[in-house]
């Protein structure tokens, strides 16, 4: 993870020269949920409830065997299977950026927040989430 003007970049350890994303994260405080008349899809799954997350948080790739139980699927899978029903090409699923806490992941890029750290009018702290591709798309 390099950090740089307010964003952590992403790095592989296989392929550090050619990363992809960069993350940015920003706490938030309870107003701005509330204050968003409409919450839509993106912002719910592009935000963590601070409150929920246990230890600390880590920006990273997939490892093996990494599972999630997506808010509102109701059930947990792993992120391969995730991967591969979104037809995610292979030869990116390993650039993919992964946010975990101490007791598992709970944020991937494209496919949303884990359930247990889903944001509601009563979190107190918010952690918003920004991904950019390093080309600026």
């Amino acid at each position: 993870l390099v950090s740089s003007r307010g964003f952590l970049f992403l790095e592989t350890e296989n392929d550090a020269e050619n990363s992809d994303f960069c993350v940015n994260l920003t706490e938030c405080d309870n107003e701005f949920y509330n204050s968003c008349e409409k919450i839509n899809n993106l912002f719910l799954n592009s935000s963590l409830n601070c409150d929920k997350i246990v230890g600390k948080l880590v920006i990273r790739t997939r490892n093996a065997g990494d599972s999630i139980r997506v808010a509102g699927r109701g059930c947990t899978k792993t992120l391969n299977k995730i991967f591969s029903e979104k037809a995610i090409p292979v030869a990116i699923r390993d650039k993919i950026p992964v946010i975990a806490d101490d007791c598992g992941v709970v944020w991937v890029y494209g496919v949303g927040v884990a359930q247990r750290c889903t944001v509601n009018n009563s979190s107190k702290h918010i952690i918003k989430i920004e991904v950019k591709k390093k080309d600026g798309e």
